[in-house]
């Protein structure tokens, strides 16, 4: 977690600007305007780990400046950041319609439970059906980035939440999970997809990727060989975590999954800033995706 020293800089964004370090989370008051900005979890440690790596001399995933604007834009908005799964956050209310996307819907569906939201499969997003109370799942080869791009904006644009997973030779690529106009977007992905991409990255075990200890991550055991199948999974445990209210591995963050070698990484992703894809979100207030588990 960020420290109070290492945070001093936030001052930068504005004379106004406290900030206070809880241990738990670092908190952000500007004493003029009254807002307050909450940074926990994943944002959190990220800034520590550009701090470090800038100690270091080592190459950066995103530049201070670029940082600071980030984090100004952030205060501006007095949003909520959610990150690390270990964070008591939860998602404020289900979700009740999940609309697959992509040409492995079907074989999505198959693998979510029966309970929770309604699940339908759709060869064409509905958009202008659309709600923030629907959670829209993408499953496409890595080829398909235009028609990805299409349901980024589509269901940012109508509210909606929004998960994608690309699946090529190398293996699945999963997020991120964007919750519209408080986590970053797929635009935001492809902006920041660089050679310093593998720059910052978290090994994970796969069975820290599943809902519960029994039945989801006792597949793993025996990973499939085929990628498709290995992408379903993937996409379906996620979904299941989503669904029953947890914090998503990939809010924030991209998994990169190679299946051949059973190995996952978490890639942290912030938003990118004055991305025009994120800016068409409908306001915090009028979305309430999520809270802060109070």
């Amino acid at each position: 977690m960020i420290s109070l020293a290492q945070a001093s800089f936030l001052d930068r964004i504005d004379p106004h600007v406290v900030v206070a370090d809880r241990g738990a989370d670092v908190v952000v008051l500007n004493t003029f305007t009254g807002r307050v900005c909450i940074l926990r979890g994943l944002l959190a440690e990220l800034l520590a780990a550009l701090l470090a790596a800038r100690d270091s001399g080592a190459d950066e995933v995103i530049g201070d400046e670029e940082a600071l604007e980030t984090l100004a834009d952030q205060l501006r908005r007095a949003r909520v950041l959610v990150g690390a799964r270990g964070d008591q956050v939860r998602l404020k209310h289900p979700y009740t319609r999940v609309v697959l996307t992509g040409s492995r819907g079907a074989e999505l569906k198959a693998r979510i439970a029966d309970r929770g939201p309604t699940v339908e499969v759709a060869p064409d997003l509905p958009s202008a059906e659309l709600s923030e109370r629907d959670l829209v799942v993408s499953l496409s080869g890595v080829h398909e980035r235009s028609a990805q791009q299409r349901e980024n904006l589509a269901s940012i644009s109508r509210g909606a939440a929004y998960l994608s997973a690309r699946v090529g030779a190398g293996g699945t690529t999963l997020g991120p999970f964007v919750l519209p106009g408080i986590s970053p977007c797929l635009e935001c992905l492809w902006w920041r997809n660089s050679p310093n991409w593998g720059s910052a990255r978290k090994e994970v075990a796969a069975d820290v990727l599943g809902v519960n200890e029994s039945g989801w991550t006792s597949v793993f055991a025996a990973p499939s060989a085929d990628a498709w199948d290995h992408a379903v999974l993937l996409a379906a445990l996620e979904v299941q975590r989503i669904a029953s209210g947890q914090v998503p591995n990939t809010l924030a963050n991209v998994l990169a999954a190679d299946p051949s070698h059973a190995r996952y990484e978490l890639h942290p992703l912030v938003e990118v800033p004055h991305c025009r894809t994120c800016r068409l979100a409908p306001s915090p207030a009028a979305a309430g995706s999520a809270g802060d588990g109070s």
